[in-house]
């Protein structure tokens, strides 16, 4: 699948990011909308109409980010692609330059779109909101529930924009550990 989103045109992942949206929120607007938003049809206007929405943006988006990394990396093969990713992120220190460059490059174009200040802001104001709601509304569970998800989510990325600036210095470094 990682194969083919690489080269997919951005309507195609305009479809596909919507359908994933929307089937989201046809989950969770009952939960989270307001009075009687959980009718049926209700539910599925907002799904669709925020699939719609959320994919005309993300399509583009998707897509550029896409070309962005192929810019970056080269044309790789499937399997090239897949190594370099994996040596990106995880692993022992590729010793062959031909996947170590790729994977230098990936990672440190990865760690340049991601700013830790910020995920760790969005991460406490999204446990705050979850505290909030369990402490001045305890009958609003799901509330509780999605804004602790969000902020688990914002901590996950915390520790993953911290853990590829790490991977970035080791790939420079080329698997030598100097002390």
């Amino acid at each position: 699948m990682n194969a083919y989103l690489r080269r997919a045109p951005w309507w195609t992942l305009s479809v596909l990011h919507g359908f994933y949206f929307a089937a989201v929120m046809a989950v969770l607007w009952p939960i989270i909308g307001p009075g009687d938003s959980s009718e049926p049809m209700a539910v599925f206007v907002v799904a669709i109409v925020s699939g719609l929405i959320f994919g005309a943006i993300m399509g583009p988006l998707s897509a550029r980010q896409w070309a962005s990394l192929a810019a970056v990396v080269g044309p790789l093969s499937d399997n090239d692609f897949r190594t370099v990713s994996r040596a990106a992120w995880r692993g022992p220190i590729p010793t062959d330059d031909a996947i170590r460059v790729p994977a230098l490059a990936m990672a440190t174009w990865r760690a340049s779109r991601t700013r830790p200040t910020v995920i760790l802001a969005l991460a406490v104001l999204e446990l705050a909101l979850a505290l909030s709601y369990a402490v001045q509304a305890p009958d609003h569970t799901a509330q509780t529930v999605l804004f602790g998800g969000m902020s688990a989510l914002f901590f996950w990325n915390y520790w993953y924009a911290l853990r590829l600036r790490r991977r970035v210095e080791l790939l420079k470094l080329g698997g030598r550990v100097h002390s």
